[in-house]
């Protein structure tokens, strides 16, 4: 999600999740801390504040550093049926099928998700058997 999120979302949308970010984010460290959520709840007349800004650190605190960062916060926020339709998630597909073949590769995803580094290669392997609805040892779109 955060993939599609940080490349594959419009200017006006990304234009408009900062915005609303950096108005919670009161010391303008770039992170949105639990205080900062409540106080931005509080503001925006929110009926049950501390619940909901408890639900999203739970929801959007990926790192599990207990602060909300710009991107976390947009793959939280973005209406998923909006970050998921097929134009999105085809061109992160796409992204990752780098020989064209319509199918993205053991070697494919090590080569993307690996960056270079040393990585257990059970790590990827995972990944790809994690999706791989047909059992050929690939990801289809």
């Amino acid at each position: 999600m955060n993939l599609i999120q940080t490349n594959f979302i419009n200017t006006e949308e990304q234009k408009e999740q900062r915005e609303i970010f950096m108005a919670m984010d009161t010391d303008f460290d770039g992170k949105l801390t639990r205080e900062e959520l409540l106080e931005g709840f509080t503001k925006l007349g929110n009926p049950n504040p501390e619940e909901e800004v408890d639900r999203i650190m739970k929801v959007a605190d990926f790192d599990d550093n207990g602060t909300i960062e710009f991107s976390e916060f947009c793959t939280a926020s973005m209406d998923k049926r909006k970050m998921l339709s097929n134009q999105r998630l085809k061109a992160a597909f796409d992204m990752f099928d780098t020989d064209g073949s319509g199918q993205i590769s053991f070697e494919e995803v090590k080569k993307l998700m690996g960056h270079g580094k040393m990585q257990d290669n059970n790590t990827f392997k995972e990944m790809v058997n994690e999706m791989d609805r047909d059992g050929n040892g690939e990801i289809d779109f």
